[in-house]
């Protein structure tokens, strides 16, 4: 049975997508970076690696992982524990990967553009993937805190 909680998650997933891949779409045509500061600016990158530049020309075999992952993720969900933040985390990053992985199919990169001085250029699907690991770990540790208590005082 669908609850009301899971049509949320489902709306989160849904519009991180689309914010997403409307943000990408707009970068495409972007011609000339956007400098705002000395150290962040906004530039059309064709990326066809993973995050932080790492295995450059893999798209095809990023993308398959990526339709794994979305596959382990769509069939382990109602097996998973009622937690928001291991549930909001699972939502993040299936957007994210979803976002990636349309890119990949359609154009055979990952459109990234958000860029800092001091870390490689990344997207929206790049920082939905990277908050919905951070809810996922808070989830674990959350779950862990009431075992280490009784552990700590017997």
């Amino acid at each position: 049975m669908v609850t009301k909680k899971d049509l949320l998650y489902f709306a989160i997933t849904l519009a991180v997508f689309a914010a997403d891949q409307a943000a990408k779409l707009l970068i495409r045509q972007l011609e000339t970076p956007i400098i705002l500061s000395s150290f962040f600016q906004i530039a059309y990158i064709k990326n066809t690696g993973a995050a932080f530049g790492l295995f450059q020309n893999s798209s095809t075999a990023l993308g398959i992982i990526g339709m794994i992952v979305t596959a382990i993720i769509i069939y382990s969900y109602r097996r998973l524990p009622e937690s928001t933040a291991l549930r909001a985390g699972l939502a993040l990053i299936l957007a994210g990967t979803i976002g990636n992985i349309y890119d990949r199919l359609a154009y055979g990169f990952v459109t990234d553009f958000i860029g800092f001085s001091f870390w490689p250029a990344f997207n929206i699907a790049d920082a939905s993937l990277t908050i919905g690991a951070i809810l996922i770990a808070y989830s674990a540790a959350k779950e862990r805190m009431p075992e280490q208590k009784a552990t700590s005082k017997a």
